[in-house]
């Protein structure tokens, strides 16, 4: 059996759920899902989730708006295995460590309460 959390029983450790008992016995950060609601420069370590696309709507001549491509969450991948982040609305916008609004994340606790402070995030349910 791995070494107990400080403060934590061995028999309050084995009747936590698996997750929280991994997160305890590795000692990583609890995280959170955040949506972004503003363009932000990550100050921690960060894991892109993928984006929220936006329908694409038309306006067709008799006046009817039409949506040409529909919206939703997408995750894409790129070459290096990793999801990648919003792309930008105008070419050459962006640096490398930007990560756009649209952009889901999961950042940890103390990172997205400064975030939600701030107005740059909001909190994602989890899936």
């Amino acid at each position: 059996m791995a070494q107990a959390a400080p403060n934590k029983t061995s028999e309050e450790i084995e009747i936590m759920p698996a997750a929280t008992r991994e997160r305890i016995e590795t000692n990583k950060p609890k995280t959170v899902r955040m949506t972004l609601l503003k363009n932000y420069c990550p100050a921690g370590e960060v894991e892109v989730l993928g984006w929220n696309k936006e329908p694409v709507l038309r306006k067709r001549p008799d006046g009817k708006i039409v949506e040409v491509e529909p919206g939703g969450f997408i995750s894409e991948t790129g070459e290096n295995g990793k999801i990648l982040p919003a792309p930008p609305k105008l070419a050459g916008t962006g640096f490398a460590d930007k990560l756009l609004a649209g952009t889901v994340i999961r950042v940890s606790t103390a990172e997205a309460k400064t975030m939600r402070a701030n107005g740059i995030g909001e909190v994602d349910v989890d899936d």
